[in-house]
């Protein structure tokens, strides 16, 4: 027992087991096929509100069924009040238009589809000093997608940084877009992956960066 609860309390295996816990349940969460069939884990969803509380407790000692149901739920409603496909799916491809008629457009975009810049000119007497064209963000699907997952990951942290609680973990989501780009990048360019790279982002590059940085805060960071 003695060892196996050394081998528990030990850093870098906290940290991988954290990594991994988190990958696997974020992409359940995201729609992983049970093996052999056709059909998604059943409450997809609260997979990774599940991992993530484990993890949180593990990781503070706080085994409080309070605790546990806080992130749970911190968890879930973090990734599950509003989607991302659209966004995560022009970061894959680098390219093509927004479809506006999607049904799960997220929520939080709602600044971003309406983000517009009018065409301004600044003049000193009748010299013209600078000209800002007309900007509508949306009408830029690559700046809008980035903007996006850099707003859909902070949501996603900020929750889980408030419910911790850790304001060091408040910010980490923002780094979302970086993945899942470079996802696509390593589809396009070394292998063609399932998704152009989609599920690979969830479970090995986001969902274990969350849990990666869940770790730093926590042990190390401190608050």
């Amino acid at each position: 027992m003695e060892i196996l609860q050394n081998i528990l309390n030990n850093g870098i295996f906290q940290c991988i087991a954290v990594m991994a816990i988190c990958g696997l349940t974020f992409r359940i969460r995201g729609g992983l096929r049970m093996p052999g069939t056709d059909k998604k884990f059943t409450l997809n969803k609260w997979w990774f509100g599940v991992g993530l509380a484990f993890c949180a407790c593990w990781l503070t000692g706080k085994w409080s069924w309070q605790y546990a149901v806080i992130l749970t739920i911190a968890g879930y409603y973090s990734t599950a009040q509003a989607g991302w496909g659209e966004a995560v799916g022009i970061i894959l491809r680098w390219a093509g238009p927004l479809n506006p008629d999607r049904q799960d457009m997220p929520q939080v975009d709602e600044f971003l589809e309406n983000f517009e810049i009018k065409e301004r000119e600044i003049k000193i007497g009748k010299y013209l000093i600078l000209h800002i064209p007309h900007y509508k963000l949306i009408d830029h699907p690559r700046t809008f997608a980035v903007c996006f997952l850099i707003a859909r990951g902070f949501f996603i942290s900020f929750i889980i940084g408030l419910a911790l609680p850790s304001i060091s973990y408040l910010p980490v989501g923002i780094m979302m877009p970086v993945w899942y780009y470079l996802a696509g990048l390593y589809s396009r360019k070394v292998k063609q992956l399932e998704k152009n790279g989609w599920s690979a982002a969830e479970a090995y590059l986001f969902g274990p960066f969350l849990g990666l940085m869940l770790y730093i805060c926590i042990k190390i960071i401190g608050f």
